[in-house]
């Protein structure tokens, strides 16, 4: 049965938040890992747009994973928090690889050399459109890339963390639990 993080005694809550915290860390230092360890001279031979479809595919997949498991989760507010912690790091991670690999096949892509840093760097000023415009994007197809980016990243802040919350308050409709469940004026989650 599904339950509300503020039914339950607080130290139960303090546990579940803390695991759930934990979780978050742990797939971040994962990302992290897989990101610093990735051999892009691999991936390097692929066009930009071909990586740009893989990289939808695979963050598509990935987030029709985490929101089932929003659905099928015994608190799936919290559930749907941690899903939001990991799929927008992954989609970053996602958008580093290809400048990465962008800048790797196409040298002079951007206006300086991109390595890991730098890579990820450019991917978070872009997807917070901060855009400092210390590293910018040089060549056409750069540009499409990044440009391509900032329209998914609408789509990520609307549209995902909107599904996950809602995928959390279904979970909990479905499920059954007393009361009506509104995420937006919760206090306690």
């Amino acid at each position: 049965m599904a339950r509300r993080l503020g039914d339950l005694p607080r130290r139960e809550q303090l546990a579940h938040i803390a695991r759930a915290v934990l979780r978050v860390i742990l797939v971040w230092a994962a990302l992290i890992l897989a990101y610093n360890l990735l051999p892009l001279d691999d991936i390097s031979g692929q066009h930009p747009f071909v990586l740009v479809a893989a990289v939808l595919l695979v963050f598509t997949a990935v987030f029709v994973w985490s929101t089932l498991r929003v659905l099928k989760a015994d608190l799936p507010q919290l559930r749907a928090v941690e899903a939001v912690g990991f799929n927008i790091p992954f989609f970053l991670t996602l958008f580093a690889i290809v400048y990465l690999v962008i800048d790797h096949t196409m040298p002079f892509s951007f206006s300086e050399r991109l390595d890991h840093v730098a890579a990820l760097y450019f991917t978070i000023t872009v997807f917070a459109t901060v855009g400092f415009g210390d590293i910018t994007p040089v060549t056409s197809t750069a540009r499409m890339v990044v440009s391509a980016q900032m329209v998914l990243n609408l789509v990520v802040l609307g549209v995902v963390v909107k599904i996950l919350l809602g995928a959390a308050r279904r979970g909990i409709q479905t499920r059954g639990t007393a009361g009506a469940v509104n995420l937006e004026s919760s206090d306690d989650e």
